[in-house]
């Protein structure tokens, strides 16, 4: 199972690192380190940011093509197995096509 989590992970991550960069620039007024840490840290944020949000987005996509498939083709596959099917499909239908499917295999 896919899981979004690493990919919400990583996202924060570099949104938490982009906030500590502003946090940085603000006392880089009066004293210069800072600002040094400050700029350091939005460059390594904006790297790391749309790589990350590019694979959290790609996840989802895949997640919700997966369920839609999944959810649209259940009867379908149900029917061709032999297992009665309600309208929507149930997690008991979806369980017993998995059972089914995996005995095949």
């Amino acid at each position: 199972m896919v899981s979004l989590r690493p990919g919400r992970a990583i996202l924060g991550s570099a949104a938490r690192l982009y906030a500590w960069g502003v946090g940085y620039l603000a006392p880089g007024i009066v004293w210069w380190p800072t600002a040094v840490l400050g700029a350091a840290a939005l460059v390594t944020a904006s790297r790391r940011g749309p790589g990350a949000d590019t694979a959290l987005a790609e996840l989802v996509e895949s997640t919700v093509d997966l369920h839609l498939h999944l959810h649209l083709h259940l009867r379908g596959r149900a029917a061709v197995l032999g297992i009665d099917c309600a309208r929507p499909p149930t997690r008991a239908v979806g369980a017993a096509v998995t059972r089914a499917l995996r005995q095949a295999a």
